[in-house]
């Protein structure tokens, strides 16, 4: 499901764009645009303030952008009301990415690329989620992959395929009821689980 929005004039939008800066219609070339930033924020040694990594001014030319990651939203309220089979329909589709920054291949930070009338970097961070996300991606057992967030939990999923159905992977370090952290679990069962933390959830 996409988020539905009310399209100003084309002049406003032009407007907005201009006040925003940085703003693309591309999701990539804003992630290479944020990528060009984090490096110039490096050089000026605020390393510590975007990662718990050790940089150093000269390490800019090594780090590099990963495959962005399309990230869904699981509504507390889906959860509540969760049924059987509902499958990937709880799924909310927030118009956003994770596109992680590498250092040799090790995630130091990454890129949240959101849609508001243009795609821009919204901010930098959760790089140990997603870390976590591409060390279970390469294990190849789930197919089609992205990553599931459950803001009103606090929780952090791989999503995407096996054996033809929705299945998921908890990037977490603790079990979490009988869910076992980087383990598959198909989606409809992690839900069923997850259904009595939801409804102890009050706004």
């Amino acid at each position: 499901m996409v988020l539905n929005k009310i399209m100003p004039p084309l002049v406003v939008i032009a407007a907005i764009i201009a006040l925003l800066g940085a703003c693309s219609t591309n999701g990539q070339v804003a992630a290479s645009r944020g990528l060009v930033k984090f490096r110039q924020l490096v050089v000026k040694g605020n390393a510590n303030k975007l990662t718990d990594h050790s940089l150093s001014p000269g390490d800019v030319d090594s780090l590099k952008l990963g495959t962005g990651i399309k990230v869904y939203y699981i509504p507390l309220d889906s959860i509540k009301q969760y049924h059987p089979n509902e499958g990937t329909n709880v799924l909310y589709d927030v118009q956003q990415y994770l596109y992680p920054i590498l250092y040799h291949d090790t995630v130091i930070s990454s890129e949240k690329v959101a849609l508001d009338h243009c795609w821009k970097v919204r901010s930098y961070g959760d790089e140990v989620t997603t870390q976590s996300y591409r060390n279970n991606d390469k294990k190849g057992i789930v197919t089609a992959t992205y990553l599931v967030r459950i803001p009103s939990l606090g929780l952090d999923f791989l999503g995407g395929t096996k054996l033809n159905k929705p299945t998921v992977m908890y990037l977490g370090t603790m079990t979490l009821d009988s869910i076992s952290p980087n383990e598959p679990i198909f989606l409809d069962d992690a839900l069923r689980q997850l259904q009595h933390r939801a409804l102890n959830v009050h706004p």
